[in-house]
């Protein structure tokens, strides 16, 4: 990738000016990329387009498994804007699998586009058999009932299981489409009383069910809708967790019929 007079035949570029290119890319942990370019990149805001702090510029796919991984935020790893940490929701493949990271769209501080090759290949990590969906350690959150509890220790007290779940559920379904622009498939937008039709029921079952299964510790689900005498929809959704157990239903009232 080098020369006796730096990079690319004349020093950073063609005639000597300062050529965008990418430079390298590894993963820097179980959950962060560390890419290097050859000069400053656009930082002025994480929704700019083709900013390098927004995520959705940044692309990561485990070649081997075809996983696409969620990009959650990007920040800058040294003062020249030269250097990110790209951080993804799921945790990389193991360190034989080839992963790929690409960022077509991404501007230089100029405002000029990257120069091919947009795209470049790292090995993964050696992660903990925890670290996979079929093992993975519960989701552990803060006990939060209107208040939060402190223990004789002195530490906040915690919750896991189904009652974190729960919660997790319920903000999933009532979270707007791209409410997190970040999780691109996070939210259903299930609004509190809002009408629907008879027709959709059957797709609004089938979403539920699909966006239930997204959460990391749900290994089966099953929703129902019931009509009620006031011709209010609830839905009622039971999940095994990854653990083996199951817990009470969960109730969300859905809406109201349109005839």
């Amino acid at each position: 990738m080098t020369t006796g007079w730096g990079l690319l035949p004349w020093g950073l570029g063609p005639y000597g000016l300062a050529a965008f290119a990418l430079i390298e890319a590894r993963a820097f942990n179980t959950n962060t990329v560390l890419v290097t370019l050859t000069a400053p990149a656009q930082t002025q805001a994480p929704f700019a387009a083709g900013d390098a702090l927004n995520p959705l510029v940044w692309q990561i796919t485990d070649t081997i498994t075809g996983q696409v991984f969620t990009v959650l935020s990007v920040a800058a790893a040294d003062s020249n804007n030269t250097s990110f940490l790209v951080h993804t929701l799921e945790h990389l493949g193991p360190f034989e699998d080839l992963h790929t990271i690409s960022c077509p769209t991404l501007l230089s501080s100029l405002g000029n586009l990257l120069l091919p090759p947009t795209t470049l290949s790292f090995f993964g990590v050696e992660i903990t058999p925890n670290a996979n969906k079929n093992t993975t350690a519960a989701t552990v959150d803060l006990e939060n009932n209107n208040t939060y509890r402190i223990m004789s220790s002195g530490d906040y007290a915690e919750q896991a299981g189904g009652k974190v779940t729960r919660k997790l559920i319920t903000r999933r379904l009532v979270t707007m489409p791209g409410g997190f622009f970040y999780l691109t498939q996070f939210g259903l937008g299930v609004a509190i009383k809002e009408p629907v039709t008879v027709a959709s029921l059957v797709k609004l079952k089938a979403e539920i069910e699909r966006q239930v299964l997204l959460e990391p510790e749900v290994q089966d689900v099953s929703a129902r809708l019931t009509l009620s005498l006031n011709n209010t929809v609830l839905g009622f959704i039971r999940v095994r967790l990854l653990r083996g157990t199951d817990f009470e239903e969960i109730p969300i009232e859905v809406g109201s019929i349109k005839f």
